[in-house]
């Protein structure tokens, strides 16, 4: 190994090192100070007490979409074939957000249901879920 090799190395070590020990030293703080924020309450920590003000709901839907392969690869698809054949999955994907958001999201919250199972389980009955 050369020096150069060895001093990025050690470099990239020290900075795996110094987040281990961030990590180390924060966690019994997010341990001790969880119970705290969620009341005492397991469905709080699911549903955020529905409290999510609509920017938090908002952005944590679009960071949903943002992954390697719908920037590297629809940026491919439409440098390759056509803009359509890139922008087929994010339109596709903010329309399926917009129908649900319209029709179902309502329904959804209104049942209380915190997974896909426990709608359909209520709605088809047990044998669904």
């Amino acid at each position: 190994m050369s020096n150069r090799a060895y001093m990025f190395w050690r470099a990239t070590w020290r900075i795996s090192a110094d987040h281990l020990a961030g990590f180390a030293l924060l966690s019994p703080g997010l341990r001790n100070g969880c119970p705290v924020a969620l009341r005492g309450e397991a469905a709080n920590f699911f549903v955020a007490g529905k409290s999510l003000p609509l920017s938090v709901a908002a952005l944590t839907l679009a960071s949903q979409s943002l992954d390697s392969n719908a920037l590297l690869g629809n940026a491919e698809l439409s440098y390759r074939y056509h803009f359509f054949d890139g922008a087929a999955l994010p339109i596709g994907l903010g329309l399926s957000l917009l129908l649900n958001a319209a029709f179902l999201a309502r329904h959804i919250n209104r049942s209380n249901a915190l997974t896909l199972p426990e709608i359909y389980g209520n709605h088809y009955g047990p044998l669904v879920e």
